[in-house]
């Protein structure tokens, strides 16, 4: 938004005719978390110009959920650090009985599931109904996930939850691929808020969704959850959108309505001051007698140096 407005005082509108105005929550895009307007006040009144929206990861989660792919970015951490995560603890023969061939993607999704995740995961198989595996389109019931427990990684601990599953019957309802995903979901491990949110979908609901995939776990498949310390050399994330929309045609009417100028000696005559990067013509010297052609030459030649001149007749 200071880049935005950079650019508007840049062009030449004017700093007390500018105004950001946020959107309410009943304004808001589906998409966005948040979006601000640039205004302009003109003599028609204040006029949207720009619209910057977040869109968070919006489009990045929907793309997974709809595909069943992680579309995160992982970037190595400069100095290694330690967390405790949330591994699912799950049983591969269920799993594997009930998903078949992808029981393999399942399992993995599990093991890649963020602390918080597998909390959320295993709260929501204790309400005993199935719930996604999240990233994924994969159900998973608290037999296939037992139970979480807690490991701690890297030389500074922090404890993670890792949902104990029960594989047999995670393979029972997801193929090779998806069994793979799910325990991947899984052994990544969940922040205990994810996993408390997980325990309690599935207490209530019986299953539970795991985030940003379309797998739904039950809780057959998630029994519990241990907690764990792990060492953390990269840092994955999902890559946040902010789309900002400039309205070329309203920016371009409102700068010259506010560059517009009349002098006060003669009503009649009006012009625009325009700044140099932005005027059509920057500078025109125009001889108006051949005489005086060679004593205009200094000029010239000064403001060229500048950079200002666009052409010389």
């Amino acid at each position: 938004m200071a880049r935005i407005q950079q650019y508007l005082l840049k062009v030449g509108l004017v700093g007390p005719k500018i105004r950001f105005r946020q959107h309410l929550p009943n304004e808001m895009a589906h998409y966005a978390c948040d979006c601000w307007d640039a205004e302009a006040l003109t003599s028609y009144g204040w006029v949207e110009c720009v619209g910057c929206a977040d869109r968070s990861a919006y489009d990045l989660t929907c793309h997974a959920r709809a595909t069943g792919t992680k579309l995160c970015v992982e970037r190595p951490l400069p100095v290694p650090v330690t967390k405790d995560v949330c591994v699912p603890v799950f049983d591969k023969g269920l799993i594997g009985k009930f998903f078949k061939k992808d029981a393999k993607a399942v399992t993995d999704a599990l093991m890649d599931l963020s602390p918080d995740q597998v909390v959320a995961l295993d709260g929501a198989l204790a309400q005993g109904k199935a719930a996604v595996v999240p990233g994924t389109t994969y159900e998973v019931t608290r037999d296939m996930v037992p139970r979480v427990k807690t490991e701690t990684r890297g030389p500074v601990t922090k404890d993670v939850c890792v949902p104990v599953t029960n594989n047999p019957e995670i393979r029972k309802y997801f193929n090779k691929k998806q069994y793979k995903e799910i325990t991947a979901i899984f052994k990544e491990g969940f922040t205990q808020e994810q996993m408390e949110l997980m325990q309690n979908k599935l207490n209530i609901e019986g299953s539970y969704r795991l985030p940003g995939t379309n797998y739904t776990i039950t809780n057959t498949m998630v029994t519990s959850y241990h907690q764990e310390t792990r060492q953390v050399l990269t840092e994955t994330f999902i890559p946040h959108v902010i789309e900002p929309s400039f309205g070329m045609d309203r920016i371009l009417y409102v700068l010259l309505e506010h560059t517009f100028r009349v002098r006060e000696e003669d009503k009649k005559r009006t012009y625009f001051s325009l700044a140099p990067w932005v005027a059509p013509i920057k500078v025109a010297i125009i001889p108006l007698s051949q005489r005086h052609k060679r004593e205009a030459r200094p000029f010239i030649r000064a403001i060229s140096e500048w950079g200002f001149i666009s052409f010389i007749i």
